[in-house]
């Protein structure tokens, strides 16, 4: 089993605190924050993740079922059954804008590396058909996993494969 931590939950719990006024789940939530470290090492391991559950069990006995959702996904954020990108993605809202420009940059990528394609796809056969262009990307795509960069192999040439 593999126990995250890091700065973003930390940064969402703390956020998170100010979610809440009663005082035993803020007592749980100091918890979690004790455990995580004064000094930004991220505790990590079974402690952490059974703090954030024992904060979600408390807003649900308080009631809060929204900030008991939060640590619940936190937890398991922490017991590396959710990636951090999920987490952020409801709970840091920056870190969703930056998830989204991200996307909208790389779909404009895609776009212009398509659009290059049919430039080609024309220059070599000005009598191309949607047809000739819908066989282009389904290659592309077929072969989408040979495409990327791979480790040099030792001989190929290449300096940093030695």
């Amino acid at each position: 089993m593999t126990f995250r931590s890091s700065s973003s939950l930390v940064r969402m719990v703390e956020a998170a605190k100010e979610l809440t006024e009663h005082a035993s789940v803020l007592k749980r939530i100091d918890a979690v924050l004790r455990i995580t470290g004064v000094d930004r090492t991220y505790g990590k391991g079974r402690p952490l993740v059974e703090a954030l559950e024992r904060v979600a069990q408390e807003a649900i006995l308080c009631g809060d079922f929204g900030l008991a959702q939060r640590f619940q996904r936190f937890a398991g954020y922490a017991d590396g059954e959710l990636f951090l990108e999920v987490v952020e993605g409801y709970y840091d809202e920056r870190a969703r804008q930056r998830s989204e420009e991200f996307m909208r940059r790389m779909a404009a990528l895609g776009a212009d590396r398509a659009a290059a394609v049919l430039d080609v796809l024309c220059r070599d056969d000005p009598d191309a058909t949607a047809a000739d262009a819908r066989d282009v990307f389904r290659g592309i795509a077929r072969s989408a996993d040979h495409l990327g960069s791979k480790p040099a192999r030792a001989g190929s040439g290449c300096p940093l494969g030695k």
